[in-house]
């Protein structure tokens, strides 16, 4: 739980310090050996989730089921435009971030797969 805040904690001062911010809110999801922190979310067009993970293996975050992302209003870290024009990260190692900002409305089902014991965990993020 400490290494969690810890890397919660450098996630928030960073995106301050950037400015990011500042008309946005950030929502982080802890994806832990035991499953993620928070399986559903909602949140307003322009604000950001930050995976942090706290598993012991690495993730890998994609979305299918509901809408794909095609369009983030801010630089992701760690994912990527995939062939198909949508987003998927790539690995996050144990101990660090992923992070996108969701620029469309809609309901958007993601699968973080790895973690402890190779699960695969489902969560949703609702975007109003």
């Amino acid at each position: 739980m400490r290494s969690f805040a810890a890397v919660a904690l450098a996630v928030v001062v960073t995106l301050a310090f950037c400015g990011v911010l500042a008309a946005q809110e950030t929502v982080i999801v802890a994806v832990r050996d035991a499953g993620l922190s928070n399986e559903e979310v909602t949140i307003n067009a322009g604000d950001t989730i930050v995976w942090a993970n706290s598993s012991s293996a690495y993730v890998t975050v994609f979305f299918s089921g509901g809408k794909e992302v095609q369009l983030a209003c801010a630089s992701p870290t760690r994912f990527y435009l995939a062939p198909d024009d949508t987003y998927t990260s790539g690995v996050v190692p144990p101990g660090a971030v992923a992070s996108l900002c969701f620029a469309e409305p809609g309901v958007y089902q993601y699968f973080a797969v790895g973690g402890g014991q190779g699960r695969t965990l489902k969560g949703t993020i609702t975007v109003k």
